[in-house]
């Protein structure tokens, strides 16, 4: 009897140890659920931030892309604008120079041109006092011999005409030599 009744409580407490074996073991399913669902809501949570952080990444990086793409194209403009200037500068600066030589050559060569002109101008009318001077000498040459021819023929004449008589019988040298005198008077108020 004592043995039924020892395995009787024996069976007793292995069917209590077994339940709460049971009841623990469901107890640690549901914890173990629980703590699962609970890592698996902070996992989903860490990669939602995780993914927030990535994509706030990326846009600051493509932020920080645009902005370097924005300060290298205005680096680049402003480049571009010192080049440009730069370039104005020496074109003007280039333009100016050119623009005084052109004037310097100019002015020499006006200058040149009115000191030949002059020289020119001078020789030629050296030229033409000298060809005014031969002409001259050899005009009075001419006219002196004329008038001395003249006045060689006039005195012939005169002779001449002293010898005839009368105007009716005056010959025609005469006549002549009278218009020839005309001429000589001419000549000498010239």
């Amino acid at each position: 009897i004592a043995k039924q009744s020892y395995q009787t409580q024996l069976d007793f407490l292995k069917r209590n140890y077994e339940d709460q074996i049971a009841v623990l073991e469901k107890q640690h399913a549901k914890e173990l659920k629980t703590l699962i669902s609970s890592h698996e809501r902070e996992v989903a949570t860490l990669k939602a931030l995780m993914q927030d952080q990535k994509d706030d990444f990326q846009m600051q990086r493509r932020q920080f892309e645009s902005d370097k793409a924005k300060f290298e194209k205005d680096r680049l403009d402003q480049n571009q604008r010192i080049l440009n200037e730069r370039i104005d500068y020496e074109k003007a600066k280039a333009f100016e120079e050119a623009t005084t030589l052109i004037r310097a050559e100019r002015e020499r060569v006006e200058k040149e041109f009115k000191t030949r002109r002059q020289k020119d101008l001078e020789e030629i009318i050296d030229r033409l006092e000298q060809e005014y001077e031969q002409r001259l000498q050899q005009a009075q040459k001419h006219d002196k011999q004329r008038i001395q021819q003249l006045l060689k023929d006039n005195k012939a004449l005169r002779e001449e005409l002293a010898s005839s008589k009368g105007t009716a019988n005056r010959p025609k040298r005469v006549i002549k030599a009278i218009r020839s005198f005309e001429e000589i008077k001419e000549l000498g108020s010239d």
